[in-house]
């Protein structure tokens, strides 16, 4: 069977890695990146930085999805985690913080995380709690880097919470989700629109001038 959409895809594919993509939230402002060394590596979207950042889906066995950034770190597969903490204002991010000594790890563990397939290419994740991830409305300023965090304690959903993913690779042949490539400019500014875009056609050519190829 082949899918029709990411959320197809997932459900199509075997345990392992699905497909790679960069993801862009609905509410705008660019593509969300995972910061190295930056407030526990937090998922952040900085509207200043276009450069590529690819994200793999990996599926569970339990259908489940897990996150991860394309490209490794230090040698290591990392995995996004939604570290339930109140003091880290529910930031997503993929290093665990060491209480006792404020050092903190990599997550190499894959995380369970659900997808919510809305359309061709856009999103809904939710994590262990229940809750959206979201993109935090004001600007987090810490130390070099600023950008909007990822929270993972979103409950009600929006544009905010909804990601399209510019899908560029998929990895299992029965396992199909559109590629953005393929997607026209009509079917994409749609897509967008549907599902609550304020301006579909700014996002479109953003998402377009921005979109690792």
């Amino acid at each position: 069977m082949t899918g029709l959409s990411v959320a197809a895809a997932v459900a199509d594919a075997d345990a392992g890695p699905v497909l790679t993509g960069e993801l862009f939230p609905l509410s705008g402002g660019g593509k969300v990146r995972a910061t190295y060394n930056w407030l526990y590596s937090a998922l952040n979207v900085d509207p200043n930085d276009s450069s590529p950042f690819g994200w793999v889906f990996q599926k569970l066995p339990d259908g489940s999805v897990a996150l991860s950034p394309q490209t490794p770190v230090d040698g290591l597969t990392v995995y996004v985690l939604d570290y339930p903490d109140d003091s880290l204002r529910y930031v997503a991010q993929v290093q665990w913080p060491e209480p006792d000594s404020g050092n903190p790890e990599w997550n190499t563990s894959p995380t369970e995380l659900t997808l919510t397939g809305l359309d061709l290419l856009t999103v809904e994740l939710t994590g262990t709690s229940g809750s959206y991830f979201g993109v935090d409305g004001p600007i987090t300023q810490s130390g070099s880097h600023a950008g909007h965090l990822i929270l993972s304690n979103v409950t009600t959903p929006g544009p905010a919470s909804k990601f399209f993913v510019a899908v560029q690779q998929n990895l299992q042949p029965k396992a199909q989700a559109p590629l953005f490539a393929s997607l026209s400019e009509t079917d994409l500014r749609a897509e967008l629109e549907r599902h609550g875009a304020g301006d579909s056609g700014a996002l479109a050519a953003a998402i377009r001038a921005t979109a690792a190829r």
